[in-house]
């Protein structure tokens, strides 16, 4: 009897930590983009010098075309450099909702009260043109069938 009732609580606990597993995983499978990206520039005067190693105030904005765009998306951060090089979270004050995502974006930039620089084109890293494959899949179309839980 003594040994049965020491099997039974691991028994429990097993089945516990299975099952946060299961759930820890299945969140996964729902997860959104997080809203943010990170961006990575450099910063110099006309002649290509590196600005000093400061704090500058950067206007980042998304059009919808390279000239007479509409703005989609805009934000103001502080940005520090290190040798003319610094690295942003865009996305950190004003989330970037998954839906402007699906059409070209020219991404612009005014450092301070200088004129905002003429539009880049914004691409995608190549494995994320492998994702566009998820958004062809019906709703509902993958069952429990099809999903191999290995553990």
């Amino acid at each position: 009897m003594y040994v049965r009732f020491m099997r039974r609580p691991y028994a429990k606990l097993l089945g516990f930590a299975f099952l946060l597993v299961l759930q820890i995983w299945a969140s996964g499978l729902i997860a959104k983009p997080p809203g943010r990206m990170h961006y990575q520039g450099f910063l110099s005067d006309p002649t290509g010098v590196p600005v000093p190693d400061s704090t500058y105030s950067i206007k980042f904005t998304f059009y919808d075309a390279e000239t007479g765009g509409s703005s989609i998306w805009t934000e103001t951060q502080s940005v520090s450099t290190k040798s003319g090089y610094f690295s942003v979270l865009l996305g950190k004050i004003n989330a970037l909702a998954d839906s402007i995502f699906e059409d070209t974006l020219w991404l612009a930039l005014q450092i301070g009260t200088n004129p905002e620089m003429p539009p880049s084109l914004l691409a995608s890293v190549p494995y994320s043109h492998r994702a566009a494959v998820a958004d062809q899949v019906a709703q509902n179309s993958v069952g429990r069938e099809h999903i191999k839980l290995t553990i």
